[in-house]
């Protein structure tokens, strides 16, 4: 991670940070909270504010990776896949990245700083709208006012070199 050497953001406000990882998907499926939970005390601990969280889920990888532990290599292709948003002071930076190396169950991760545009933008679900709604047990409902009249292959015709910008 390259450091400017800068605490806050322009606004006068600590930087935001995002640590992206991968747990070992041998951790049973009841413990997953707990680790996390063990991650998020770090970060509290270290004065991290935290914005925005995704729970960890049990994604394929591309490749395998390999995690060391006790001299023993093992490899995966499957991992929890989590994130963290959050605000804290750069100098705690290379602690909160020395506590995450140490986890045991840390396949991989990513600590990087983020702009606050890329926070705004992950907070806001994008929502695209057709007009139509759908419910599974009554079928696809046109919109109010709409209507579905046929029309010829010329008048199709017609539409489309009008719609053609050469």
């Amino acid at each position: 991670m390259i450091d400017t050497g800068e605490t806050m953001d322009m606004a006068g406000k600590p930087k935001l940070y995002e640590l992206a990882f991968n747990l070992i998907p041998s951790i049973p499926e009841a413990d997953v909270a707990k680790e996390v939970s063990t991650i998020r005390m770090m970060l509290e601990k270290a004065g991290a504010s935290i914005k925005l969280s995704e729970d960890p889920k049990l994604i394929p990888l591309t490749y395998a990776m390999e995690k060391r532990v006790a001299g023993k290599k093992d490899f995966y292709n499957t991992a929890y896949f989590g994130s963290f948003i959050f605000e804290v002071a750069s100098e705690a930076i290379p602690g909160l990245h020395s506590a995450v190396v140490a986890l045991p169950v840390t396949l991989r991760f990513l600590l990087i700083d983020i702009s606050r545009e890329a926070l705004v933008q992950r907070e806001r679900p994008v929502v695209v709208s057709t007009g139509y709604s759908h419910d599974p047990k009554k079928g696809a409902k046109k919109p109010e006012g709409a209507s579905v009249a046929p029309i010829s292959e010329a008048e199709l015709d017609k539409t489309i070199e009008g719609l053609v910008v050469e």
